[in-house]
């Protein structure tokens, strides 16, 4: 009988209660992988310090390698920038010039505004604190200072190293640059301290409008002669937002009995590169170098001092002192004067038969009101002399005259009654028509301002 043939597709079944568990036989490891364990087992057996030594070893590495990256992007603490930065943010140099406050600039606020690292050290870092460094971190400071009227506002950045476990100050400062701004104006008793700046600058703008190189031949400098003067500041006005200032000085130039008077408005500019003032106009009022007489205006009392006549005296003005009120002054197309109310006696008579206290005809005139020209062709002497008439009456003219001695060695004001009377008279039995002219000179003190 013949086998059947065994069909190879088919999968046997398997009965899974006959499955038996095969062990897996490890891996061979290679004998040099063996040997190597082999040793190092021995070695940490044999010798247990030495294991520890390198189990020391190990952890340092990895601790100076996490500082490294830790290093390499720690920054210094904000609050501990600031407090060294009040240390060593110096205080801008600065100096007010001819106009502006010399008070010293003090700190009034400092603010962190930028940290980072850097891969150098700060420029005049010493050395010894670069040496052993670890990292190096750059800090932006803005400071603001205040001397009360100017401020100023610095930008500056400082450098910092890490030395082991904390950071240093290190280098210097750099970048900086200061920034000014005013805020009460400038320092008036500086203005007027530098009133000759003011003036040769009001000197130039006055040559440049009249279009010539200098001043007229023989004039001398505003500054020379507005020497002594005094001195008003009036109509100041201060603009912070264009940090500019106004002014109008008004000087006064007291010379005897005269002076010389101007306003200079004036033109300030701040600028907020150096922080200083500086004076860009300068413009002086026409007739700065004008000498006038306004300081003539008060009451002036006249003391008698002699008469002058061709015949016989009447002595009456000893008895009837002299007042000048000078109420104002004049200079125009009119000419110079001076305006006053005249109070005084005329002599309102023939020459009495001999020299005499009084006579009939003396009369006393109150406060007359009468303009005294400058007799510019009457100067004497030095003495510069204002002279005019009382309203003319039937009784005769009176002229009054005032002379003013500015010589070097005296300042002298002095006054002259002069009255011319005419009067009816005879030569035999011829009638003709006589005058006779008096002269009263008094010595002048003011009274009152």
């Amino acid at each position: 009988m013949s086998e059947s043939p065994i069909d190879e597709t088919r999968v046997p079944e398997i009965d899974e209660d006959e499955v038996v568990p095969t062990a897996v036989s490890p891996v061979a490891e290679e004998p040099e992988v063996i040997a190597g364990r082999g040793r190092i087992s021995r070695y940490l057996h044999r010798h247990p310090l030495g294991a520890a030594l390198l189990i020391v070893i190990g952890c340092a590495l990895l601790y100076m390698l996490g500082l490294a990256g830790y290093n390499a992007y720690a920054l210094p603490e904000r609050s501990f920038v600031e407090t060294d930065a009040r240390a060593r943010v110096a205080a801008p140099a600065y100096d007010g010039g001819d106009y502006g406050s010399d008070d010293p600039l003090v700190l009034k606020s400092l603010d962190v505004v930028g940290l980072s690292r850097s891969s150098s050290s700060p420029d005049g870092t010493d050395v010894s604190i670069t040496f052993g460094a670890s990292a190096y971190a750059n800090a932006d400071i803005i400071a603001t200072y205040s001397n009360g009227s100017v401020e100023a506002t610095k930008t500056t950045s400082i450098g910092y190293a890490r030395q082991r476990d904390s950071w240093v100050a290190a280098g210097e400062e750099r970048d900086s640059a200061v920034a000014y701004r005013t805020s009460a104006g400038i320092e008036q008793a500086k203005v007027i301290a530098n009133i000759d700046k003011i003036l040769a600058r009001a000197d130039a703008e006055s040559a440049a409008a009249a279009q010539t190189a200098s001043r007229p031949s023989g004039d001398i400098s505003l500054a020379e002669l507005y020497e002594g003067a005094a001195i008003a500041i009036r109509n100041d006005s201060f603009d912070e937002g264009r940090q500019t200032e106004t002014m109008t000085i008004h000087m006064l130039k007291q010379s005897g009995f005269s002076s010389y008077e101007c306003d200079i408005d004036a033109v300030f500019v701040f600028h907020a590169v150096n922080g200083v003032w500086e004076l860009s106009e300068a413009e002086v009022t026409g007739g700065a170098r004008d000498r006038n007489f306004r300081s003539l205006i008060g009451t002036w009392q006249g003391r008698f001092k002699r008469q002058e006549t061709s015949g016989t005296k009447c002595l009456a003005a000893g008895n009837a002192p002299l007042t000048i009120a000078i109420k104002g002054y004049t200079n125009d197309t009119s000419g110079e004067r001076i305006t006053a109310l005249v109070s005084g006696l005329a002599h309102y008579h023939a020459h009495p038969a001999k020299d005499a206290n009084s006579s009939k005809g003396d009369t006393r005139f109150e406060e007359v009101e009468v303009s005294l020209y400058l007799q510019s062709n009457k100067s004497r002497n030095g003495a510069t002399v204002f002279s005019g008439s009382l309203p003319e009456t039937a009784e005769g003219v009176v002229t009054i005259t005032v002379s003013l001695d500015e010589s070097a060695n005296s300042e002298t004001a002095t006054a002259t009654v002069k009255t011319d009377h005419s009067y009816d008279s005879s030569f035999i039995i011829i009638p003709i028509e006589e005058t006779a002219t008096w002269t009263d000179t008094y010595v002048l003190e003011r009274t009152n301002g």
